[in-house]
């Protein structure tokens, strides 16, 4: 679920904030001769994390999966899949409903991707969404082409905990009371399960113990947890273990909190983008406590 401590410090230099000023490449939306899918595509989700249970969920429900879309100024929402509308998956406070705006031409397409960055592996034309004015959306989004069924909700509260609740997790990450620590709280209904992580470093050197992704009760209860230690962070050969001075923003992102139809626990939706390409993956457990982490990546080096 986490990419490597050197990645992600690589790719926090590359900025990802909402998309606000308009646009010096004026874009005409024109008709393209060649043809756009009308139905749902794969989404490129990558197996073996889990994520099967999420997939799942939305399956049954709408019959597809959600897939990775873009977003350009001035509020325009890109796929290359054709919809009457869209229902947008984002950080936003609101899951959005966008109406099909139009279709940019393939060479729009190569023009945005060398400007922006964006739809890097794919080719061809793509159509255009349009976003509500008063709503910013990150460069990319989850999308599907229908709504679920029943009522959504978004919106994520970011804090600390108490001493006392953060310390009786301690007990899972199995390290020595007073170790150098940090935490954040990830909350969305207050009636409802939150999330949060807890990450433990050496007082001496200041580098990473382990870390873990607590769902916990109103109570404060553990439902369920996904533990990681230092070695989890060398996954490559200039890779170092993360320190206490980078923050916990070094081992997760957090961009939202959803509340689904067909997922009884929490959903979080998390950058988890690295120096090479960019990814956002929704984040939850199942019943029985395992993680499901339902990723799709997008290779940009040579975008």
């Amino acid at each position: 679920m986490l990419s490597s401590a050197c990645e992600r410090r690589a790719q926090q230099s590359v900025a990802t904030d909402s998309v606000q000023a308009p646009s010096a490449f004026e874009l005409t939306v024109v008709q393209d001769t060649a043809p756009l899918d009308t139905a749902p595509g794969e989404s490129g989700w990558e197996t073996g994390r889990g994520g099967e249970y999420i997939a799942h969920a939305f399956e049954s429900q709408i019959s597809e999966a959600p897939r990775m879309g873009w977003v350009i100024p001035p509020r325009l929402f890109l796929t290359n899949e054709k919809h009457a509308k869209i229902t947008v998956y984002s950080a936003n406070s609101r899951v959005i409903t966008a109406p099909f705006h139009g279709v940019l031409s393939s060479v729009q397409h190569d023009s945005i991707t060398r400007q922006y960055h964006v739809a890097c592996e794919q080719r061809g034309p793509l159509a255009a969404y349009e976003l509500p004015a008063d709503v910013p959306v990150p460069d990319r989004a989850f999308y599907t082409s229908r709504p679920l069924p029943g009522d959504t909700e978004a919106g994520m509260t970011a804090d600390s905990l108490a001493l006392g609740e953060a310390t009786k997790l301690d007990s899972l990450l199995s390290v020595p009371v007073g170790m150098l620590h940090r935490e954040l709280a990830l909350r969305s209904h207050p009636e409802l399960p939150y999330y949060v992580v807890r990450a433990l470093y050496d007082s001496a050197t200041r580098s990473l113990l382990k870390s873990g992704l607590f769902l916990l009760d109103r109570s404060g209860k553990v439902l369920a947890a996904s533990l990681r230690d230092s070695t989890d962070y060398l996954q490559c050969d200039a890779c170092t273990v993360p320190t206490y001075d980078e923050g916990i923003a070094v081992l997760y992102r957090p961009l939202n909190v959803f509340v689904l139809p067909g997922l009884p626990r929490p959903v979080l939706l998390l950058d988890t983008g690295t120096y090479e390409g960019r990814a956002l993956s929704l984040v939850t457990f199942t019943p029985t406590g395992e993680l499901s982490d339902y990723r799709v990546y997008e290779y940009v080096v040579n975008c």
